[in-house]
């Protein structure tokens, strides 16, 4: 329910709830956890540390009664609010007392609701702060407690002085954390503070004002249940992990944003507190909001069928080799890694990180029916420099071991009607059959005709077709997808079979691309020049370049600009004197040149494909036939390639100016300079017809 601040009920209602606190303190306790009291399974040693600080709750109820009494603690995620990809809230908790409740979203700051602040306004619904100044700095006579009244003065709170436990121990406290969180006294140093000296306020979001706006979801948890459903493990030394999706919340405040946008503070409070008079204590380990690259998209009833979006029917999970491999009683199997496949070495402290797969869990999959998780990538990646993509799938342990009725798949493309599709059946355990090997050149040959479907996709043309070195498993691709340009993946699993499924888990792990191109590249050039005399000269030069030649600073060989063909050029040149073969007293020049420019580019992949041409010479004799220009292109090759080609022929005539030429000579022909030049030109491309 929603309490209003602003009516007489509400404000005697706030009141009321206030009286209701039980004495309650949260503080690092001296002594560290051994981490391996939480985490069993985790690597440490010396060098990462075997312990690890935890937060601890203390509180104790004299007489309250239960079905009143509480105490709570809250923070500002202003920094970090949008939990939209959050899946989950998870906790490491020990504890068997009382009721966790935890509240996410726009929560009221307006926690301190006695007497007046220090402008003398009412504290119930105005800011209660020791920051007079408004400047951030704890400045001298500030540090007066949140109730704005100095200690020893009337209407001061007598129990908000701040007292450290090696104090609290010599003034014989009840507890030696007993007032550890008091705000008065908390920013001097001469009594064990320690960190940042900032004055106590209520505004926690720290923009100069008291929220009061209460718009959240709430969550709870009994830690006397031990079967609980939100526990996803736990450990001998008494800690157990909450997992909560955070979507399935017991209810809601006020209007929160249901795209978990505006989450802008965490509440965490206990209840059920028995007056009993004594102190009891829980830890909290951890308190994530845990999210996953991966989002769900549902599922669909059949492949034609919009997608169902319910946490009811199909979710997403990660398991790892720290909190999931003990056996929990009507749980799903203890997770363990894929063969060979292990954590990370850390060089400097030598010890393993966890290991962990995606889990698709399917809670009911009907026949014909299937689940998919899609991961949209910020960027586009490039996978054309590589020859395989691999991935380890994991089946249900309940799966039959032949004809199962499961399929799994893998898409991706540069979009979600544009895309490679792979499908394979999937067996229980990490059966090597599941591992997923796909072969890009094996794939990308598949978008040829003799594999197009008569049918299409949203007009779009549909290759099928058996991957050749794994039968069972097979290739779809839909358009015209590249290999350069991936923007997502998409996962799913399909039930073919003809029963419904209940209760179904596929791990994935290790989705990744293999067999770097390391294929060589060599560049050809030869040049020769003859010459005749004073008569004329013949040059010739020949260039082969292979596509993957690269200069030594770079990692690939460039697959978009120049280096991405094979290029071949021939070039022929010859100059030629013609007025030496004629009588010398005719005193003419006549120069004749000839050229011939050959330029071919051969690309390494087909026009606006990702389907290799693998255009290279399979010999020395073959290969120097190509240098000089002696093979021709098939005509598959020849339409793909950047093809110019140039002819010029040229000449002058002129006749030497002679002072003893008779005059006719010198106004007639030693005035005639004649100059004609031919050039063809030829151009062919992809996209450009020969002209």
């Amino acid at each position: 329910f929603s309490i209003n601040p602003y009516t007489q009920d509400g404000k005697d209602l706030i009141l009321k709830m206030d009286r209701a606190r039980v004495k309650f303190n949260w503080y690092n306790p001296f002594e560290p956890v051994p981490i391996k009291d939480i985490w069993p399974n985790k690597d440490v040693n010396t060098q990462t540390g075997t312990t690890t600080t935890v937060l601890e709750l203390n509180w104790i109820n004299k007489d309250i009664p239960v079905d009143s009494a509480w105490a709570g603690i809250m923070r500002s995620t202003v920094s970090f609010p949008d939990q939209k990809k959050t899946k989950y809230i998870e906790l490491w908790v020990k504890g068997t007392t009382g009721r966790v409740n935890i509240d996410i979203g726009h929560i009221s700051e307006d926690y301190w609701v006695r007497g007046v602040n220090f402008r003398g306004l009412p504290s119930l619904g105005n800011l209660n702060t020791e920051d007079v100044n408004f400047n951030t700095l704890l400045d001298e006579g500030e540090d007066v407690g949140i109730d704005g009244i100095p200690d020893g003065q009337p209407g001061d709170d007598p129990d908000d002085n701040f007292v450290g436990p090696e104090d609290a121990i010599k003034q014989n406290l009840p507890h030696p954390f007993y007032r550890i969180n008091g705000t008065e006294g908390n920013g001097d140093p001469e009594k064990g503070v320690q960190g940042v000296r900032a004055p106590d306020t209520e505004d926690l979001n720290g923009d100069g004002d008291v929220n009061t706006q209460n718009d959240y979801f709430a969550y709870s948890f009994d830690l006397a249940d031990e079967n609980n459903p939100y526990i996803k493990g736990r450990t001998s030394a008494g800690w157990r992990l909450y997992r909560i999706p955070i979507r399935d919340y017991d209810f809601k405040v006020g209007n929160p944003d249901t795209n978990f946008q505006e989450i802008f503070y965490v509440r965490l409070w206990l209840n059920n507190l028995e007056p009993d008079g004594e102190f009891h204590t829980i830890q909290i380990a951890t308190f994530d909001f845990v999210g996953n690259e991966w989002e769900e998209k549902g599922l669909a009833l059949t492949d034609t069928s919009n997608f169902q979006k319910s946490d009811t029917l199909f979710t997403l999970d990660v398991y790892n080799t720290e909190e999931n491999v003990e056996a929990v009683e009507g749980g799903p199997e203890p997770y363990h890694s894929p063969p060979n496949v292990t954590g990370i070495v850390d060089r400097i402290t030598r010890a393993r990180s966890k290991e962990q797969s995606l889990v698709l869990r399917m809670k009911h999959l009907p026949a014909g029916g299937k689940v998919e998780a899609l991961k949209q990538l910020n960027s586009s990646i490039n996978m054309i420099n590589y020859g395989k993509l691999k991935m380890f799938v994991h089946g249900d342990w309940m799966l039959p071991k032949d004809d199962p009725p499961l399929e799994f798949f893998i898409r991706f493309g540069p979009t979600e009607q544009v895309y490679y599709e792979y499908t394979e059946p999937v067996y229980p355990h990490w059966d090597e059959r599941n591992n997923i090997e796909i072969d890009f050149k094996e794939l990308t040959d598949t978008k040829q005709e003799k594999y197009l479907l008569a049918d299409s996709a949203n007009g779009l043309p549909v290759f099928f077709r058996e991957d050749p070195n794994y039968p069972g498993k097979t290739f779809k691709v839909v358009g015209y997808p590249s290999l350069h340009k991936v923007n997502y993946f998409v996962i799913g699993v399909r039930n073919k079979g003809t029963q419904d499924l209940q209760d179904i888990e596929v791990w994935v792990d290790e989705l990744r691309v293999t067999d770097v191109e390391r294929e060589s590249g060599n560049a050809m050039r030869l040049s020769a020049n003859l010459q005749m005399a004073d008569v004329g000269q013949v040059n010739a030069s020949w260039e082969l370049v292979d596509d993957n030649f690269r200069r030594l600073e770079q990692k690939y060989a460039n697959q978009k600009g120049p280096s991405g063909f094979t290029r071949l050029r021939q070039i022929y040149n010859s100059n030629f004197r013609l007025n030496k073969f004629l009588p010398q007293f005719l005193k003419v020049e006549i120069p004749v040149h000839f050229k011939y420019d050959r330029n071919v580019q051969v690309p390494k992949y087909y026009y606006n494909s990702d389907r290799r041409t693998f255009f290279r010479p399979d010999n020395m004799f073959d290969r120097v036939k190509t240098f000089l220009g002696l093979n021709a292109l098939s005509p598959e090759l020849e339409a793909n390639s950047n093809i110019s080609e140039s002819r010029s022929f040229g000449f002058s005539f002129k006749r030497k100016n002679e002072q003893r030429d008779p005059w006719y000579l010198k106004y007639s022909i030693n005035r005639l300079n004649l100059s004609v030049n031919f050039v063809q030109v030829h151009r062919s491309s992809p996209t450009q017809k020969r002209q």
